[in-house]
């Protein structure tokens, strides 16, 4: 059951160990605005490997200890045997190694056997000297070795952009392409082209491909998908979306493409207040002809501190706007969320559904979540979740209980404890790092690179990963001045090889 949870989990060795989580029960997603939301699904765009998902989608446990991460040394897991209600042992994370600048270079999954553990997973990852994941090997426990399963490998450019993805799988003692990618940057580092591939008849074949546009101030303005079918794109569906001045999303029509034309499918309109909080939404499916017809609304209302405190639901009977649900929340002096609740509307009166109630520490960590449904008398609790934290605010442990209807059997749950250490920072690792200078930085174009040691090459990449400069003969010198006055304005990517470390820098042209 975790193993999933802790893939994600083990990425946290390079950033901080995140508490913040979405719970069952509640729509906690509802307090997210439409534009954040458009933001996550353009970011898990092209990012959909069929692997680990590698440091993706991490939240940093607390922005007042940035200097400090959470390097592990091992995750022990435990489940609650509900058959005799003890607490066993379940599975173990360990042999965690990390490079000198603390990415996760491997680990080991085992599970208990009873009396032992068992090897089951082992997983290694490379990376180059930006820090940027480049390849990762899956392997599986054949009870006396190691068994290769899967194997990707990832390309960036100056910008450090992943701009493609490979799949191989392990056949009959080979490796085997299966899934390719590869993805498309602006200047200012917006993805406007994502095409996968898929391994067949010894040569790879398009699958789909998504084509993305800004506007001035980098938010997206539209979105299509297509199909390679035969041997040609084929569209499918699209998107077209509008901001307010203050960057809110307002307008979000989606079409499907059908006989040749693009027809309307829904439509999503949205409203704000003075103080950016959205105001409504409304959602329009379309007909047979494209004509959009009202299906439901919801409006929100907010506290003094921009807090939503609740939000109405209502659904389009075909003559107005029917009452269905509603979501009240409260907060604490500090703004953290105390409860929620979720009310439905029977004909006659707000009848209660389900409630969350949370507690937190001095450093506003969450410690504790509860879930409850109400079984027309009462209320029944039905899940909760518990937290620890160490002095650094780095998670020690997590909880989880889930109860049959009713409340009073505890159905399933287990218990997760983290040991680890901790360190500074990429970005600290980084400063100290004074073995290469670049000065003056920002710069009006000439500036000196200077290095302990001989410099043998240097290459500049402006934002969009076009090389504008490239020496591989310096003599070996360990300063040289480079003269960019030529150049636009704005920021480069500066490589250089110095003996066999290689450095990478940006610049600012001014």
């Amino acid at each position: 059951m975790k193993k999933a949870l802790l893939f994600a989990i083990l990425a946290l060795s390079i950033n901080a160990f995140a508490h913040n989580r979405h719970h069952a029960g509640i729509l906690r997603d509802r307090k997210i605005s439409p534009v954040e939301t458009i933001k996550r699904q353009l970011a898990d765009e092209g990012n959909m490997i069929p692997g680990i998902r590698f440091g993706h989608s991490l939240f940093h446990q607390t922005t007042g200890k940035q200097s400090l991460i959470q390097l592990m040394d091992s995750i022990y897991g435990w489940e609650l045997d509900t058959t005799i209600s003890q607490w066993k042992l379940s599975y173990c994370y360990k042999d965690f190694t990390y490079d000198g600048h603390n990415n996760l270079n491997s680990y080991v999954l085992q599970r208990w056997m009873l009396t032992n553990w068992e090897n089951y997973n082992k997983y290694t990852f490379t990376f180059d000297s930006n820090n940027n994941l480049t390849s990762e090997l899956d392997q599986d426990w054949d009870g006396s070795a190691w068994v290769n399963t899967t194997y990707l490998t990832y390309v960036y450019d100056a910008g450090n952009n992943q701009v493609g993805w490979e799949q191989k799988k392990w056949l009959s003692g080979a490796w085997v392409n299966a899934f390719k990618a590869s993805r498309t940057f602006d200047a200012q580092g917006n993805l406007t082209n994502f095409i996968s591939q898929t391994w067949l008849n010894d040569d790879w074949v398009n699958s789909s491909q998504s084509n993305y546009s800004y506007d001035a101030n980098n938010n997206l303005t539209s979105y299509y998908w297509q199909l390679w079918i035969g041997n040609e794109w084929v569209n499918r569906q699209q998107q077209i979306i509008t901001y307010d001045n203050n960057n809110n999303l307002i307008n979000q029509l989606h079409q499907s493409w059908a006989d040749s034309l693009w027809m309307n499918s829904t439509q999503n309109t949205y409203t704000y207040d003075a103080n950016n909080n959205q105001l409504n939404s409304l959602f329009q499916s379309a007909d047979e002809s494209g004509v959009l017809l009202n299906s439901a609304l919801t409006n929100y209302a907010y506290d003094a501190n921009n807090n939503r405190i609740s939000s109405s639901d209502n659904f389009w009977d075909g003559l107005g706007w029917v009452e269905n649900m509603r979501l009240l929340w409260t907060y604490d002096a500090n703004n953290n969320e105390l409860s929620e609740l979720q009310k439905t509307w029977d004909g006659v009166a707000w009848v209660d559904i389900a409630r969350a109630n949370y507690a937190y520490d001095a450093n506003n960590y969450l410690t504790r979540y509860t879930g409850q449904d109400w079984n027309g008398s009462t209320w029944a609790t039905s899940e909760t979740e518990g937290y620890t934290y160490d002095a650094d605010n780095f998670t020690l442990s997590d909880s989880y209980h889930q109860w049959y209807s009713g409340g009073l059997v505890d159905e399933r749950g287990d218990s997760t404890y983290y040991y680890f250490h901790t360190t500074v920072g990429i970005n600290e690792l980084a400063d100290q790092d004074q073995s290469l200078s670049i000065y003056p930085n920002p710069t009006t174009g000439k500036f000196t690179i200077s290095a302990t040691g001989p410099i043998s090459s240097v290459e500049i990449y402006n934002l969009i990963g076009d090389c504008i400069y490239s020496n591989h003969n310096f003599s070996w010198a360990a300063s040289r001045i480079i003269d960019l006055s030529a150049s636009p304005k704005g920021m480069y990517i500066v490589n250089v090889k110095s003996g066999a470390a290689m450095h990478s820098r940006k610049i600012i042209i001014q």
